[in-house]
Order: structure tokens, then C-alpha cells, then sequence
């Protein structure tokens, strides 16, 4: 599989994924949290080991890294917030 993402700067990017991270990916649309998420794809896998999630918990961090990804809260009551395309500790440009 290829992912094709737009940049912010609009420059196009190609990756080759897996199936594995294509599946990841699908799967962050937003419906889970990160927790959630894990623990959802341990369950559907059967393998709940330190191992698997640290696995799942790296594709996530390269995948931000990327800026193919966006973290953000959930605040009861009122939904999504935030989501940042940048290290915290970094300044956007």
C-alpha cells in the first residue's frame, strides 16, 4: 500500500505501508482514545504482552513524527480539542 499525504507547506509525500499500518491508521479517526485504541487492537489481535502495545505505541510515534497523525484531548461534555502537528517543545514555524 501507498499513503499519500498532503504536507501543511501542500508538498506531496508518498509512503509504502503495511497492512498493519493501514489498519492502524484507519483505525484513528478519532471515535478512541490512544488507551482505547490499544486496547482494542491487543483484543482483536489476542496478544495483550508489554511487547505488542510498545510495538503499536512506536508505529503511532513514527506516524506523528511524520505528520500523518494528530494527537488531541477529549474533555468530557464537550468533545475534541487541540491536536498539534509539532513536538510541544518545539515552536511552529
Amino acid at each position: 500500500c501507498v499513503l499519500f499525504q498532503r504536507t501543511p507547506n501542500c508538498a506531496p509525500k508518498e509512503f509504502r505501508i503495511n497492512d498493519a499500518t493501514r489498519e492502524l491508521i484507519e483505525r484513528c479517526d478519532g471515535s478512541q482514545t490512544t488507551a482505547e485504541l490499544l486496547d482494542t487492537m491487543c483484543s482483536d489481535a489476542g496478544d495483550h504482552s508489554e511487547e505488542y502495545r510498545t510495538r503499536i505505541l512506536a508505529a503511532l510515534n513514527a506516524l506523528y513524527q511524520a505528520n500523518v497523525i494528530v494527537f488531541g484531548e477529549r474533555h468530557p461534555g464537550w468533545g475534541w480539542t487541540g491536536g498539534m502537528r509539532f513536538n510541544r517543545t518545539e515552536k511552529p514555524d
